[in-house]
């Protein structure tokens, strides 16, 4: 699911939680999500304990999440980090920046996702970091008055005297705007009315197919770019087919990965049978029996299943991981 924002430790608010606190990388898939907090022996997502043991955003830190509650507002906080490009992220920089400057910390989770809506709300210089570089660009774009156009015609190019009236008019208008500098440049609102984009209860948590297992497929050369194709298991041949010649399969080199699965555990085994030969029908069997058998909760129940019915030696073989693989039925995500 895309790169990985934060790494958090989830637990329940009981006495003895931290016997069952678990590990957890976000964003994370909706069987991810839920298996996670059946292992912490967390009753409701929106109200547990939740440590940050690791960022990795360059731009959001300890102070501004400050003590977090709601694992489904942080995992979507993630994923919506995750899908920003260069220049909504830039946009999102300055937004937090003039956010930080207007409030103390911590920002409001639901603030903070609300943000990343926005990024589209800004004026942007890239490469301008320093009030004396903003006061050339305003010059450059015809974006100051004509008195100081003129008085800064007037001036010797390079003098003293220009490099302190480029630095005093931006500076005034860093001011006037409301604006910050970012690692991208220089940021400003453009001055419109937002309108909130996120409510709690008002918004899904998650993007879910419904598909027992999902796979996605694309050139290796376009590995990690996005240019790739989703395919939802099990499906029929033309579906397969439909998926590859996408992404133009016919290319020597192709990258096939499973991004969910009703069983988390389950994609380590994926992603190794995809690589042999047969491997997508081996997994497209996989779906299948868990699609037939709508999920089996009870290991042993589903170990005899398994047993019953022809499946992939691959998945055969894997049988007593799953015996200590605790499961429930999956809860509803708003």
């Amino acid at each position: 699911m895309g790169k990985k924002i934060f790494e958090v430790e989830i637990s329940n608010d009981g006495p003895r939680g931290y016997e069952t606190a678990t590990e957890l990388e976000l964003p994370a898939t909706w069987a991810e999500f839920h298996d996670a907090l059946e292992k912490a022996r967390i009753t409701d997502g929106s109200c547990c304990g939740i440590e940050a043991t690791e960022i990795h955003h360059k731009e959001i830190s300890e102070a501004d999440l400050g003590k977090v509650k709601n694992l489904y507002e942080l995992n979507l906080f993630a994923q919506r980090l995750s899908m920003l490009e260069e220049d909504q992220a830039c946009g999102f920089e300055g937004l937090l920046q003039m956010e930080r400057d207007s409030r103390t910390s911590p920002i409001p989770l639901q603030r903070l996702i609300d943000l990343t809506f926005h990024t589209d709300s800004c004026l942007i210089a890239p490469n301008v970091h320093n009030i004396s570089d903003l006061g050339a660009y305003l010059i450059h774009n015809g974006m100051l008055s004509d008195a100081a156009a003129s008085l800064l015609a007037e001036s010797d190019e390079g003098s003293e005297f220009q490099n302190e009236l480029l630095a005093l008019l931006g500076k005034r208008h860093m001011e006037e705007n409301a604006g910050v500098f970012t690692s991208y440049g220089y940021v400003e609102p453009d001055g419109g009315e937002w309108e909130e984009a996120y409510a709690p209860g008002k918004m899904a948590y998650f993007t879910r197919s419904g598909a027992p297992v999902a796979l996605e497929v694309g050139k290796a050369e376009d590995h990690g770019s996005g240019l790739s194709a989703v395919l939802n298991l099990p499906a029929c041949e033309a579906a397969v087919n439909q998926a590859f010649n996408t992404i133009d399969i016919f290319c020597k080199e192709y990258f096939v990965q499973c991004v969910d699965c009703l069983i988390p555990a389950a994609r380590e085994w994926i992603n190794d049978a995809v690589q042999e030969a047969d491997g997508i029908k081996a997994a497209n069997e996989f779906a299948r029996q868990l699609a037939q058998k709508e999920r089996v909760w009870d290991a042993a129940e589903f170990t005899g299943v398994l047993k019953e019915e022809p499946l992939p030696d691959w998945a055969r073989e894997k049988l007593e991981r799953l015996q200590s693989h605790e499961t429930q039925p999956p809860q509803l995500s708003m």
